[in-house]
């Protein structure tokens, strides 16, 4: 893989996540990039984890990974563009249970016989909840993005919007001319971190709260026309917060990563790389 380091230490630093104590819990990311740019092998070269890949689920598939004494941390599916593809009805109820599960998380899901299809007996204050890690092309996305804002979807995950350089493209097809044009690379799987607390000094809490408003008024924007040809701004969020939590839990899992128990200003320079690809304006290249 050529040109994806920035976007392998961002998947690093998601897995690592799941292990600061008494965040706001793992990170959940969309990879949006065209058809061919690697998404699959990206995300499989840097697997978290406690991660369960699947290429494809419903809601009642989901329930029985979950049903489980031990659930995934991750979900890790390469493709979104096959869950959201079902018929309507099934898409629908689908990614509204995806929805539960980044976010409160799910406890108890009653059956129609009212057996109980999914309980989470030792789980006090939270019930089952997951992070996602999946890919999308920007076509597909741009389809979903007004539904997905409206159910507070866009909230939950993190878009990393990606396209290759021009320097980076000659490079690829230059190896491709060379014969690196098979699927040899490899499935990566994290070692666990130790799960640590990690501190944030003031001045990094204010760096990231500016990063935060900042990605939400100038970067998680789109614009769309009305019938009558009047050009509007789209703004995903009403408000910074969701972004100032991801951005102070990414922070802290930079900062575990290396070992720290206070992130210092290599923590936040690496939030500022991540910021960079969290737009649905324009993809950053690499």
């Amino acid at each position: 893989m050529i040109g994806v380091e920035r976007l392998q230490r961002v998947l690093h630093i998601v897995g690592a996540s799941a292990a600061v104590k008494n965040g706001s819990g793992p990170i959940s990311v969309n990879l949006i990039a065209p058809s061919d740019a690697g998404k699959t092998q990206l995300i499989l070269s840097a697997q978290p984890p406690h991660a369960r890949v699947i290429n494809d689920f419903t809601t009642a598939s989901l329930l029985r990974l979950l049903d489980v004494a031990k659930p995934p941390t991750f979900l890790i599916v390469p493709d979104l563009n096959t869950v959201i593809s079902h018929k309507p009805a099934v898409a629908t109820l689908t990614m509204a249970f995806l929805l539960s599960l980044l976010a409160e998380g799910v406890t108890e899901i009653p059956g129609v016989d009212e057996d109980t299809k999914l309980k989470a007996k030792n789980l006090k204050t939270r019930g089952v909840r997951v992070a996602l890690i999946t890919g999308m092309t920007p076509e597909m996305f741009h389809t979903k993005r007004g539904a997905w804002r409206k159910t507070g979807f866009l909230r939950r995950l993190v878009p990393i919007h990606y396209a290759y350089s021009a320097d980076t493209l000659t490079k690829i097809q230059d190896a491709i001319m060379n014969g690196a044009d098979t699927l040899a690379y490899r499935h990566f799987v994290q070692r666990p971190p130790k799960r640590r607390d990690i501190k944030l000094t003031p001045k990094i809490e204010d760096g990231l709260r500016r990063l935060s408003e900042q990605v939400t008024e100038r970067q998680l924007i789109w614009t769309s026309r009305s019938r009558d040809g009047v050009e509007r701004v789209q703004h995903a969020h009403d408000y910074p917060f969701s972004a100032h939590k991801v951005l102070r839990q990414f922070a802290r899992s930079a900062a575990l990563l290396s070992n720290r128990s206070i992130a210092t200003q290599k923590d936040l320079a690496s939030v500022k790389d991540i910021v960079k690809f969290m737009r649905y304006d324009r993809p950053e290249e690499i």
